[in-house]
């Protein structure tokens, strides 16, 4: 009864694509709606009754996806995450509030009575006078939404905040249950947890590990400026696709932080300009990479193309320098 009920769905797609689609097929995204990226050979190993209709085409499966795939509780990408990821996207709720204002991957360098900094990527605050500081871990948590995307545990628990998260952080994240934070950057980060489970696995070097987020970022993002600053952090990279080179060092550190390699975003001055690239610690000594410079633009026949490069790929201190020069190191991500 299931088969022929699997076989229906993959029909029923059929001919809504011939009745509602144009012919020519929509191509499968980078990056789906919940920040996770489709993985057209996951689904069609999933979904074989799928296969044996429409192939494996990723553009055609990713149309099933939206058409049926979907409401039948399909899923577009594996959603076994290993611990390590699974801590690394409950470690994208908390932040650090001081005085009433939240600061995302906040990290306290100075505190004593009537004074506070804080660091955070993009700048720094003082806090002077009376005011309390405190750690949330799930400040940036969408309760309402995870609520909403799972009525059966909201009727289980309850739709407090408290409860939620502790069903999300204990259970949720184990069971592939997706979770949303309530600011951009906060689901950027999400997305990118994803996006490093996909590209990486336990069998890679380090230095593999690098080499495949190092061709990511290069392979899904085009040098450009954004309005309100997003090309300076990586959510110009996951949502617009287009980012300067601080957005693309910020993505970097943080695809390694989740990899639980030791990385800093370096900033100074390339070329007489403002510039910001990435050390990481590998094989023993620290080692610099400038994936923006490696994203190397060229023009044929007037058509503006963008090039994957190794100049900047793991260089020594000593080769960077000539022609970076370092004003200031920093690690925003722990």
């Amino acid at each position: 009864m299931k088969k022929k009920y699997l076989w229906m769905s993959a029909a029923v797609f059929v001919l809504l694509t011939l009745m509602f689609l144009p012919i020519r097929a929509m191509a499968a995204p980078q990056q789906m709606p919940d920040g996770g990226i489709f993985d057209a050979e996951y689904y069609a190993q999933q979904n074989p009754d799928v296969v044996a209709v429409l192939g494996t085409d990723p553009a055609r499966l990713y149309q099933h996806y939206l058409t049926c795939g979907r409401n039948e509780g399909r899923q577009p990408y594996s959603t076994e995450l290993g611990p390590d990821y699974a801590q690394a996207r409950i470690k994208v709720f908390s932040a650090v509030i001081i005085a009433g204002t939240v600061y995302e991957n906040g990290v306290i360098t100075e505190s004593r009575p009537g004074y506070c900094k804080v660091e955070y990527p993009g700048g720094d605050t003082v806090c002077t006078g009376r005011f309390s500081t405190s750690t949330e871990e799930s400040a940036l948590f969408d309760a309402q939404r995870y609520a909403a995307d799972n009525p059966d545990i909201a009727a289980s628990v309850g739709t407090s905040q408290t409860a939620l998260w502790n069903h999300y952080k204990n259970y949720g994240v184990y069971e592939g249950r997706p979770a949303y934070a309530t600011t951009p950057n906060g689901n950027a980060k999400l997305a990118v947890i994803d996006i490093v489970s996909q590209i990486t696995n336990v069998t890679m070097s380090e230095r593999e590990k690098v080499k495949a987020v190092h061709d990511w970022i290069i392979n899904n993002t085009t040098y450009g400026t954004l309005s309100g600053r997003q090309d300076q952090f990586m959510t110009g990279v996951l949502y617009q696709k287009r980012a300067v080179c601080a957005g693309y060092a910020d993505l970097f550190s943080y695809a390694m932080t989740v990899l639980g390699i030791p990385c800093e975003l370096v900033t100074g001055y390339g070329k007489g300009g403002d510039h910001a690239w990435n050390r990481v610690f590998i094989e023993g000594e620290w080692k610099y990479i400038d994936v923006t410079w490696d994203d190397l633009i060229v023009y044929y026949n007037g058509v503006r193309r963008e090039v994957l490069k190794y100049d900047y790929f793991l260089i020594s201190a000593g080769e960077m320098e000539r022609d970076h020069r370092t004003t200031l190191t920093k690690r925003y991500y722990y």
